[in-house]
């Protein structure tokens, strides 16, 4: 039975449109004024005086704090008020997050995660790109890096770092740090974000240079690679050389890699962060406390020390819907519900006049998809991998699957809401670089599907309804049984994979076994055990950005394609078009030609069905009242998520709106406590 056949209550849809319609949104008279250009959000000087918050006041008096001029640089960075739709802020409060895998470690570069859910806060990079989509021109935020400018050959990027920024231990950020940083990302030993491959470009990989304490200079392959510098933001993190050089390996002999990678578990707290806040509790399933950094480097423009708020609390959730229910129910402040069958729910609880939060909706950026495992290399076992990695890449099998897929009917009948619609792949509708005349769609058509999979020599032989693998095959005879993985921290990728096995089943002859994943699937799969998996690609909104998240560019990306040992690795010839595509767009400056360029990648991407796209969403979100400095048009999700958006440095609240805080003001650290 098609799913758009399923009967759908008539009342509860009548009332979800009228809901959804109803755009319960933040305040209009927040708007801001209009886009602003580099000057008007940022800049670096001195102030005539500084004031910080009442606890680091209290330690600065006792002695326990060094006096906060001292704490700053010459010439902090500061946030001009032009981006705050409510002003400066005053200190207090405590934000209550959720976050949504458990902690692995508080090394980032070396491939470590903290949990998701904006946990990290104890981090800084060399620029940043969220606050993009407020800018006339989007281009880079300056952060450690103050500026930079290119030599006139353009292989030269050279980069002034602020000057007197300090970690959370008192120790002075300099041009060392940046360089040990990038180190992690060149070593083939670490399993960073990024790779060497990331940062190659003409064929070289890109050195770095320390030119002096605070300017470093890097050098490409090829003139004005523009896009190196987007790559210098999250997947690129600071980490203090001070502490962990002495454990590295290629500083210290008597270290294995396996050492290093355990110099910072989950319980070495407080961690010396150059960020907002400081980890400095965590009990697994159950809570990560961050609280304010006593030397963090940002104020605002009345020369208060940022952050506002006093702590951050986390809480942990097995899956995503937890952080809506908390909010809910009073106990969290702000979540993106990604759970669709709880929109309805959290629009209706927001119009109640006592509500204590607001909903804000984000545009077409949520894009689900299918991702095959078209590796030859990578996680390749015996004889059942080499088969199904040379199906999935196959073009008829890729078209097969997406014509087996009612994309309507899942839309109407698993996820009944205006937020979800028909997608076909590529990048969302709501992506910076989307043509729709680009699109290549094949919809939903069983006959096509069946036709495609018979002219691959897939017969039902045994005649109970699966089809069997062709006598040519490694497996012959064999059912065509395929895994679909899905998170279960996202129970919409659930859900999408449940709706996919019975008309796989009886409309396709396959059979589909779902995987629901846990938190440690993270390493299974970058191993490259996995056939196909539910999944969403929203660096693809920005792929002038993310590049890398479209196809081949570095041997880690695209995530469904990662070379195996030794850099192996077979693209496809569409993927090479891709991959040349892509390449040139790293040296383009115009917007129109990029757009163009982009254009004819998403042509190629949808034509072949690189991955397999299902159903593209919008997020709603849904923030506490109480909370200051959110402006009515926020993006969800563009370059980067809310957290960077929205900076939580600048958010706050009115006194009479705080939470009691001095349980966390007591956990402040001192410098003699790392």
């Amino acid at each position: 039975m098609k799913l758009r056949q399923q009967i759908i209550p008539i009342l509860f849809f009548f009332n979800l449109v009228v809901l959804v319609n109803s755009r319960v949104f933040a305040d209009t008279d927040r708007q801001r004024a209009s886009k602003f250009t580099l000057d008007q959000m940022v800049v670096y000087q001195s102030l005539p005086s500084y004031s910080q918050s009442p606890a680091l006041k209290e330690l600065e008096k006792e002695g326990n704090l060094p006096p906060i001029s001292d704490r700053l640089p010459k010439e902090p960075f500061i946030w001009k008020t032009n981006i705050m739709v409510d002003g400066t802020g005053v200190y207090g409060d405590v934000m209550r997050r959720v976050y949504g895998s458990g902690t692995e470690g508080w090394n980032f570069a070396v491939g470590q995660i903290q949990g998701w859910g904006g946990t990290e806060l104890f981090r800084e990079t060399l620029i940043k790109i969220g606050l993009m989509w407020m800018m006339k021109d989007p281009k880079p935020i300056p952060n450690l890096a103050r500026t930079w400018e290119w030599t006139d050959d353009g292989h030269t990027l050279v980069m002034y770092l602020i000057e007197g920024a300090r970690w959370s231990d008192g120790h002075e950020f300099t041009a060392e740090d940046v360089v040990f940083s990038y180190d992690h990302i060149v070593d083939d030993k670490i399993p960073s974000w990024q790779t060497k491959s990331s940062f190659s470009f003409g064929g070289q990989v890109t050195e770095l240079r320390q030119v002096d304490k605070y300017t470093v200079s890097w050098h490409f392959g090829m003139a004005y690679p523009v896009v190196a510098l987007y790559q210098m933001d999250f997947r690129f993190p600071i980490v203090p050389a001070h502490v962990l050089k002495k454990h590295h390996p290629k500083y210290n002999s008597s270290n294995s890699y396996d050492d290093y990678f355990n110099v910072t578990p989950s319980d070495a707290l407080p961690v010396v962060s150059l960020g907002a806040y400081i980890p400095v509790r965590y009990k697994p399933g159950q809570q990560l406390i961050y609280v304010r950094n006593p030397y963090y480097f940002k104020v605002d423009e009345q020369g208060q020390q940022l952050p506002y708020f006093d702590a951050v609390q986390f809480t942990d959730a097995r899956d995503w819907s937890i952080r809506t229910l908390n909010v809910l129910a009073g106990s969290a402040d702000n979540t993106h519900v990604q759970k669709y069958d709880l929109q309805p729910v959290v629009l209706s609880a927001a119009r109640k006049p006592n509500a204590h939060f607001k909903t804000h909706w984000g545009d077409w950026r949520v894009p689900h998809q299918i991702n095959l495992n078209l590796s030859l290399y990578l996680g390749v076992k015996n004889d059942r991998d080499k088969a199904v990695r040379r199906l999935f890449r196959q073009k008829k099998f890729r078209l097969a699957l997406s014509h087996l897929i009612d994309r309507e009917g899942i839309t109407t009948g698993v996820f009944p809401t205006p937020a979800t619609k028909p997608w076909y792949g590529g990048y969302s509708q709501g992506s910076t670089m989307y043509d729709e005349r680009m699109v290549n769609r094949y919809p939903y058509n069983p006959d096509k599907a069946r036709k495609l999979l018979v002219e691959l020599g897939f017969q039902d032989t045994d005649e109970n309804g699966i089809l069997n693998w062709p006598d040519s095959s490694d497996i012959a005879g064999q059912e065509l049984i395929l895994e679909l993985r899905a998170g279960a921290e996202s129970p919409e990728w659930g859900q999408l994979a449940e709706a996919l096995v019975e008309p796989f089943r009886k409309e396709g002859g396959i059979d589909l076994r779902v995987k629901q994943t846990g938190r440690s699937a993270s390493a299974e799969r970058n191993a490259g055990f996995w056939e196909m998996e539910v999944s969403r690609n929203m660096a693809t909104n920005s792929p002038e950005i993310y590049p890398n998240s479209v196809g081949p560019m570095s041997d880690t990306t695209p995530s469904w394609h990662m070379s195996g040992p030794g850099g192996q690795r077979d693209l496809l010839p569409f993927e090479q078009e891709i991959a040349t595509l892509l390449e040139s767009t790293v040296t383009i400056k115009s917007v129109g030609k990029r757009k163009e360029v982009f254009g004819q990648v998403l042509k190629l991407y949808t034509e072949n069905q690189y991955t397999i796209g299902i159903m593209q969403a919008k997020y709603l979100d849904a923030y506490a009242k109480r909370h200051k400095n959110y402006p009515s048009d926020f993006p969800i999700h563009l370059y980067s998520w809310t957290e960077e958006n929205v900076p939580m440095e600048i958010r706050w609240t009115q006194k009479n709106d705080h939470l009691p805080t001095d349980n966390y003001l007591k956990m402040i650290p001192m410098p003699s406590d790392y």
